[in-house]
């Protein structure tokens, strides 16, 4: 069992001590020899959080490529094919295990989600993708062509339903199982696992629980059900319905939205920003589960915790604990 209760910071500063105290056996962090001292001293475990796909450089020529023509950067990431961002990724997987923290976890390990905008979210269709739908025998340009007809109410029910998309899935996933799959052929032994997406939106950003399960040592579902920001499950999908449906229909969009990815929520779009109930970390930890049958990998999922008061926290834990995880980790950013 590699931890038992973890939390991300994004440094220390001088409250290791405070954590162990309070029962956490883990940090996931920035990379940092200070940060690592700091847990060592605290005789708490470290793992070296990597943003999976960040640009060596700010050049959109690193970036991906909608099929409306477009060319950009995500949250300073660049397309998961392109060469240049892969060799960075990796020589920064292998500076921190060099540090010697005690594994790493990969996080943005993924293509553009909603929070992206729909610009990014349809993509990658960059000469990379292309090479490689090649390879894997997909018709890039039918693909680039379905969904730019998505549009509206019906476009967004087409993509939650996936119609006419298999190309775009199997491509996303692929290049994404395969650059874990080279992380895991780098680190040898060394403890690896991943922060992936909720498991109801995982397959839109390329996530495949079993593949990727099969590869790592923990996978971390992040069942963040409020915040105002990438991955967390309100904001993504408040973002879906921004970025399809046409204001006067946007409850429609929400009563689809849940109606397609089988989840609950309120019906008012201003009210999605404040967060969803707390029962949805139960059903999204029980279709971890389902997704990882049989594959042996520790199931540690994230709660948000920034921002919550100390019962709420409690609440989001037991609700995870009661499910059955192996482990959990809170996102304290």
């Amino acid at each position: 069992m590699p931890y038992r209760l973890g939390v991300y910071v994004s440094s220390l500063r001088g409250h290791g001590r405070e954590l162990a105290e309070l029962g956490f056996d883990a940090v996931f962090t920035e990379p940092s020899l200070e940060a690592l001292k700091e847990a060592r001293e605290a005789g708490l475990k470290a793992y070296a959080c990597i943003w999976a796909f960040k640009a060596p450089r700010c050049d959109e020529r690193l970036g991906v490529r909608s099929v409306f023509g477009s060319r950009s950067l995500w949250l300073a990431s660049g397309c998961p094919n392109n060469p240049d961002v892969r060799r960075y990724s990796f020589k920064r997987v292998l500076e921190a295990v060099e540090h010697g923290f005690d594994g790493v976890v990969l996080d943005g390990v993924r293509f553009p989600a909603p929070s992206s905008g729909v610009e990014a979210l349809f993509s990658c269709v960059c000469e990379h993708c292309f090479e490689v739908g090649r390879r894997l025998g997909v018709n890039m340009d039918e693909v680039a062509g379905v969904l730019r007809s998505f549009r509206g109410l019906e476009g967004l029910r087409r993509l939650l339903r996936g119609e006419g998309l298999q190309g775009w899935l199997e491509l996303r996933a692929y290049s994404i199982t395969r650059y874990v799959e080279e992380v895991r052929e780098l680190l040898g032994g060394v403890e690896l696992g991943a922060a992936v997406f909720t498991p109801c939106l995982a397959w839109m950003v390329g996530q495949d629980y079993a593949q990727l399960g099969g590869l790592l040592d923990f996978i971390q579902p992040m069942v963040y059900h409020r915040g105002g920001g990438a991955a967390c499950l309100n904001y993504e999908l408040f973002c879906l319905v921004k970025g399809f449906v046409e204001e006067g229909y946007w409850e429609e969009g929400l009563r689809t939205i849940y109606e397609e990815l089988g989840v609950e929520g309120p019906l008012k779009l201003d009210r999605l920003l404040n967060g969803l109930p707390l029962s949805i970390l139960e059903v999204e930890v029980a279709r971890a589960k389902r997704m990882l049958k049989g594959v042996k990998v520790e199931l540690t999922p994230i709660v948000f915790a920034a921002g919550l008061s100390r019962e709420e926290v409690s609440q989001a834990s037991t609700a995870c604990f009661k499910c059955g995880v192996d482990g959990l980790v809170h996102f304290g950013y």
